[in-house]
């Protein structure tokens, strides 16, 4: 259906009418299911679409979040010189 057309039907019934959309750019490639990245992004994909952020991640694990995110950062970007201003 082109978008025209696509946009009359939209006008007469109220439904939003989906058309293919061309892409240039290949599909992304996710994971091999059955290794441990593959896991933990179908366990976060699920997690995420039952409304569970990262942020809710961290304030659930109270007083430990901040110093396991101060860590990581720490760790991730230990290369760099961090600057706190205060």
């Amino acid at each position: 259906m082109s978008g025209r057309a696509a946009r009359c039907e939209q006008q007469l019934t109220g439904r939003r009418v989906r058309t293919a959309q061309p892409t240039d750019a290949a599909p992304r490639r996710l994971p091999d299911p059955w290794s441990l990245r593959g896991l933990l992004f179908n366990v976060s994909t699920r997690l995420w679409d039952r409304g569970l952020t990262p942020g809710t991640v961290v304030r659930t694990l109270g007083p430990m979040g901040p110093g396991l995110i101060s860590k990581y950062a720490r760790n991730r970007c230990g290369h760099r010189q961090m600057h706190c201003s205060g």
